[in-house]
């Protein structure tokens, strides 16, 4: 499922699925390139790392949330304007 949310000062986009989901250890290296979710998987585990290199680039802070059974929740957060200054929060949260 994707949606979206607009807030203040920026939009929040959600993309849910309802797949396999992740143990907490195991997101930590989510987003490192060549680092696949499902051993089963036919990617090269580089879609991940490109999101977050993309955030990093346009100021946008990505957050997971993931239970094994149950799918994985990803939160992007998108300025509305382009920030002045570097933001202080990290890039990627790992909830």
């Amino acid at each position: 499922m994707v949606g979206c949310r607009r807030h203040a000062n920026h939009v929040a986009l959600h993309i849910i699925d309802t797949g396999i989901g992740m143990a907490n250890e195991s997101l930590d290296a989510l987003f490192e390139a060549f680092r696949q979710g499902d051993v089963r998987s036919d990617g090269l585990g580089l879609g991940l790392w490109i999101v977050k290199r993309t955030a990093e680039a346009l100021g946008v802070s990505v957050q997971v949330h993931s239970e094994p059974g149950r799918g994985t929740h990803f939160t992007l957060r998108i300025p509305l304007s382009a920030p002045n200054e570097p933001s202080s929060e990290p890039v990627i949260q790992i909830t």
